[in-house]
């Protein structure tokens, strides 16, 4: 079993988390592509073409989702799910940390294929150096014009909040919990009716997104859909992030294609 990193590549570097160092090495490409060279329905076929699956745990098709909420209301703003309440997890906190740019250039990509004006990154409060690392690249990006000003030929504009919820919230929240917080409400998840219809942020629909699904987002739009069909399986292409920890020799994150072995041999092998 090999590595094959996609959302957590660079990592490594020194100082990835800086606007410079991300942009040297093709940082924002994928958004520029977005919001200047196609329009908001061909970056929804393109994630449609590339099979991305959000990986928050339903695995629930991206694309499909973005038309379905298109076709319902439309979406006023994006929430993107920093907070990882189970056990053992620290992929988006380390995407956080150490690759908060590539955080915000998905979030920036996902806004503008649904339209959406407003995204709001819900960060742990506790996750001090996590929140830290991203107000500090949110400058970043504000400063050299990625955020709150309109982009490319598109004109889109799209605002960023960073909103610490508290944590560890419930493993089930579903969908309905992050805009009962940011509401100031009880870290409650509201009651489903039963629907498909979206959660609602002060009376207006959101989409909700685990940042792991997102931070793919801009290497597929830069490398191309068929660079992202190639891993993984037919139904499940592309790969994932394994938290690892425990009593083994290597701990860390490790990034493999999906399908490509069992988890034993992850941790036998790498």
């Amino acid at each position: 079993m090999q590595e094959r990193r996609w959302l957590v590549e660079g990592v490594e570097r020194p100082d990835a988390d800086a606007l410079d160092v991300y942009r040297r090495n093709g940082g924002y490409d994928g958004a520029w592509r977005a919001f200047d060279e196609i329009d908001p329905a061909a970056v929804i076929d393109e994630v449609e073409a590339a099979g991305l699956r959000g990986h928050g745990g339903a695995w629930r098709p991206v694309a499909a989702r973005w038309r379905a909420a298109g076709a319902l209301r439309g979406v006023r703003a994006l929430l993107v799910d920093v907070s990882e309440s189970e056990s053992g997890r620290f992929r988006d906190r380390k995407l956080a940390e150490r690759l908060p740019h590539r955080l915000i250039e998905g979030a920036l990509i996902a806004a503008h294929a649904l339209t959406a004006d407003d995204v709001y990154l819900c960060v742990r409060a506790d996750w001090r150096r996590a929140r830290s690392v991203l107000e500090h690249a949110m400058d970043e990006a504000r400063a050299a014009g990625w955020i709150d000003r309109a982009l490319g030929r598109s004109g889109h504009a799209v605002r960023l909040h960073l909103h610490p919820v508290p944590g560890p919230l419930p493993a089930r929240g579903t969908d309905q919990l992050l805009p009962h917080l940011i509401e100031c409400s009880r870290p409650e998840p509201r009651a489903s009716n039963g629907t498909n219809d979206l959660p609602t942020l002060f009376g207006a629909p959101v989409l909700v997104h685990t940042a792991a699904t997102l931070a793919f987002l801009p290497a597929i739009l830069a490398r191309g859909s068929g660079a992202f069909r190639e891993l993984g399986s037919a139904d499940f292409p592309g790969t994932v992030a394994i938290s690892v920890s425990g009593h083994i020799r290597r701990p860390g994150l490790f990034e493999v294609e999906i399908g490509s072995g069992s988890f034993g041999e992850l941790i036998d092998t790498l």
